[in-house]
Order: C-alpha cells, then sequence, then structure tokens
C-alpha cells in the first residue's frame, strides 16, 4: 500500500510513549495501556522492514517494546511455567519442521508457481510464535496475576472500550471513515462494513468483527466494575454496560449479539458452575472442532439445508464458507501435520493466475499455514488456561477475586471460540490468556490469603 506518512509518525512514537508509560505509571497499568492502546488506535498495514528480522507492524513493536520495558522495571519474580516451555519448544520445533517440508516449489493453477521455502525461513515461523502468541501470553502470565493487576487490566479495557464506542458510534452514522481521515486509507474492504441498510464500525481495527468483539469484551469489564463496585469514568458501571450494550445493537454484527446475550446473563447473574461448565464446552469444542470437521463427521450440509429453511440468504453465505473449507480441507491433507507454512501455496487458482479461495476462520488459517503442530499450540494457549481456571470459578470465596476470574474466562473463552468462525489480527487474546493463567497460578499458590475453598 502506498506509505502514510501519518501512520509511520504514529508508529514512531510509540515506542517513546511506551517508555513514557513506563517512567510514570506502575507496570501493569503501563504494560496493559501500551498493548491494549496499540491493538486500539494504531494504524493497520503500515509496516517497518528492517534487516536480519521480519517486518515490524503494530503489534509486534506493541509487544517487542512492552516486553522490552517490563524487562528493564522493577517486578516481583515470577516462577517458569513448564507449560509455556512446553508450547515455545514445541512451536519452535513445528516451525522448522514447517519449513524443511515445504522446500519443493509449487506448481498450482493459471501458471502459479511458488518457491520452495529456503532454511532462513524458519526464523518468520519462529518469530510469528514468539511474537504474535508466547511473549503476550507471557506478559499476561508475569504482570497480570494478582486480584489488583486483574483489576487494573479489566479497568484499562473498560475505559478504552467506552471511548471507543463513541468512535464506533460516529463510524455507525457517517460509515468506516476514521482511518481514512486519520491514516489516509481504508484497512479493509469498505463492502464487508454494509450491513442490514447501515454500517458495521472499524475504526482503527483490521474488521468490524473484531471491533464488535473486542466492545463485547469491554461490557465485560464494565459489568465487573459494577459488581465490585467501582465506577468508569466517575460514573456509574451500570449506565456505561448499558451503553456499550446499545452500540453493540446499533453494529450490525449478529454473532457478537450473540455472544453478549449469552455471555452477559452469565457474568452477571450465573452461578460459577454454569460458568465453568460454559467456558469449559467452548474450550473442549475449539480443540476437538478440527478433528471432527476435517474427518467429515459434522452434517455441514444438513446444517446448510436447515438455515436455508429459514434464511436463504444466511444459507447462502454459510454454503460459501462450507465449500471454500471442503477445498480448503482437500489442500491440507496433503501435509497435515506442519501445513505449508503460508505464502499462498495452500490456496487454489483459476486459470487466470487468481486464488479462488477465501478463508475466514482462524483455526483453517493455523491448520493449512501451520499444521496440526501449528493449531495444536495456538489453541491449546487458549484453551489450557480456561480448563485450569474451572475449579478455581468453583472454589473462590472472595467475591471481588471470583468476579475478576468470571469475566476474565468469558471473555477469553468466547474469544477463543469466535476464532472457529473468524480471523482476528490483534494481540489482545493472548495477553488475556496469559493473565487468567497466572491468576490462576496465584489463586493456587496463596490459597489461604485468596479464601479458597479446600
Amino acid at each position: 500500500m502506498e506509505a502514510s506518512i501519518t501512520g509511520q509518525l504514529a508508529l514512531i512514537g510509540f515506542t517513546p510513549l511506551c517508555i513514557l508509560l513506563f517512567a510514570k505509571l506502575r507496570r501493569d497499568l503501563a504494560a496493559a495501556i501500551s498493548l491494549i492502546g496499540a491493538a486500539l488506535f494504531l494504524p493497520q498495514r503500515i509496516v517497518f522492514d528492517p534487516p536480519l528480522i521480519p517486518p515490524l507492524d503494530k503489534h509486534s513493536i506493541a509487544v517487542l517494546v512492552t516486553f522490552t520495558a517490563l524487562a528493564f522495571t522493577p517486578g516481583q519474580k515470577v516462577k517458569g511455567s513448564l507449560f509455556l516451555k512446553l508450547i515455545t519448544a514445541l512451536a519452535i520445533f513445528g516451525a522448522i519442521a514447517t519449513v524443511l517440508t515445504n522446500g519443493d516449489s509449487l506448481a498450482l493453477g493459471g501458471g502459479v508457481v511458488i518457491a520452495g521455502l529456503k532454511p532462513t525461513d524458519a526464523i518468520s515461523g519462529i518469530w510469528f510464535y514468539l511474537v504474535s502468541l508466547i511473549i503476550p501470553f507471557s506478559i499476561g502470565r508475569r504482570v497480570f496475576r494478582t486480584k489488583e493487576s486483574v483489576a487494573t487490566l479489566l479497568k484499562v479495557i473498560a475505559h478504552f472500550g467506552v471511548v471507543y464506542a463513541f468512535l464506533m458510534l460516529i463510524e455507525i452514522r457517517l460509515s468506516p471513515q476514521l482511518n481514512n481521515w486519520v491514516y489516509g486509507f481504508h484497512q479493509h474492504s469498505f463492502a464487508q462494513s454494509m450491513r442490514n441498510g447501515g454500517f458495521r464500525p472499524v475504526v482503527f481495527m483490521y474488521h468490524g468483527l473484531t471491533t464488535t468483539l473486542f466492545c463485547l469484551m469491554a461490557l465485560f469489564a464494565t459489568l465487573c466494575h459494577k459488581k465490585t463496585g467501582k465506577n468508569v469514568f466517575g460514573a456509574n458501571s451500570g449506565l456505561w454496560a448499558f451503553f456499550l450494550f446499545a452500540v453493540l445493537m446499533l453494529s450490525n454484527s449478529m454473532g457478537v449479539l450473540v455472544f453478549c446475550l449469552i455471555g452477559a446473563p452469565l457474568l452477571w447473574k450465573g452461578s460459577p458452575q454454569q460458568v465453568a461448565r460454559f467456558s469449559g464446552l467452548l474450550a473442549l469444542v475449539a480443540l476437538v472442532f478440527p478433528l471432527l470437521r476435517t474427518s467429515g463427521l459434522l452434517p455441514m450440509q444438513d446444517l446448510v439445508d436447515y438455515v436455508a429453511s429459514h434464511d436463504a440468504g444466511r444459507a447462502q453465505s454459510l454454503g460459501f464458507r462450507v465449500n471454500m473449507e471442503e477445498q480448503i480441507i482437500e489442500v491440507w491433507r496433503l501435509r497435515p501435520t506442519f501445513g505449508y507454512a503460508g505464502y499462498g501455496r495452500s490456496n487454489i487458482y483459476d486459470a487466470a493466475g487468481n486464488s479462488t479461495i477465501i478463508v475466514d476462520s482462524q483455526w483453517m488459517i493455523a491448520l493449512s499455514n501451520r499444521g496440526i503442530v501449528g493449531y495444536v499450540v495456538e489453541f491449546l494457549l487458549y484453551s489450557v488456561p480456561i480448563l485450569r481456571a474451572r475449579k478455581f470459578i468453583t472454589a473462590v470465596v472472595d467475591k471481588d477475586s471470583r468476579t475478576l476470574l468470571v469475566g476474565l474466562v468469558l471473555m477469553v473463552s468466547i474469544s477463543l471460540f469466535d476464532l472457529l468462525l473468524n480471523s482476528r489480527d490483534h494481540g489482545i487474546l493472548p495477553l488475556l490468556a496469559g493473565s487468567l493463567f497466572g491468576f490462576c497460578s496465584t489463586l493456587k499458590g496463596h490459597a489461604k490469603n485468596l479464601k479458597i475453598r479446600a
């Protein structure tokens, strides 16, 4: 894309701003503002391409700068995690194996020939795992592991969410233009923002679905504030929760609205057992779904036919998605363990050399690009904290601790399930998953202090 001077300046200016935050604020507050603020306000699709390392976009810059700032900021020493070490080792092995099994050139349709990978391409694979998944997870695990720090994290999400909701209202009324006004370009297809005679807001994220899902996370954080007796911007948190719900209603995102109608009542009035069962179910579905889908055990055509009997338009959209997935699955079966490494190697091309495949879901992207090993790395990183948290949800007696834990586990589990339907491009989910994992470690290690039932 054509260079955006404003966007480049924003990325350059992030580093001194982050350093200033860490110099003036507590490390947990500074880290939350840096990572979440970068995801929400820095420009998409603008990258710096320094020598020797993969290109740097807003997410990798935010993660690396925050990680470096934390290394120079005094904090409580945290014991290493065997789970994270094993996941990291598996990720590095998978990245190297993917390159070694994709050294051949592929002659695809329409005369498209894609060169094989070189050994140095393993650096990009390892970089992806570290910067996109493992480092943000590690930051969450190390920084947001106490009741006070988790409350800080949710406070930042709630406050940013309210600000973002006002920006969303502007785009609901005027169409998604903020990124164009500020950075000089549209970050995604404008047509995908048009829904039901109106618009789905995008603001500065990559897609409107990402934006509305963050609004839902902010709604959950605000409800947690209400239950723990804290205000947002000095006003009653319940009023802000109602405001965020109204914005979601106007945002033309049916899937996120369904998540809201299920998750918000669970957070507000659901029993610990109900939350534990619901979140655990979502995690288990995310883990077994690829097995069921790729083995043909899910009756997808029956589902399309059922939807067609109620809504022909949605059935057509679902049928298109199912057809795309079936084509990708057929290609994936040729290299199931380590995938194709991206670069369009798993695509199908027509006679003109144009790709005929559109992949919407993150599970399909992970499986086709990095194979079973890559899927396990990414989805275990999100699922294990949820499954680990289930016993603490029902055991914690301290109401504030339980409220924060319930809010966090619902954010992670719903975001994880959403990866079966859509793709996501921001680092908030691994940060939340790491925070959930770290908070559970504290609950386990200080049971008496946190009033956990024996």
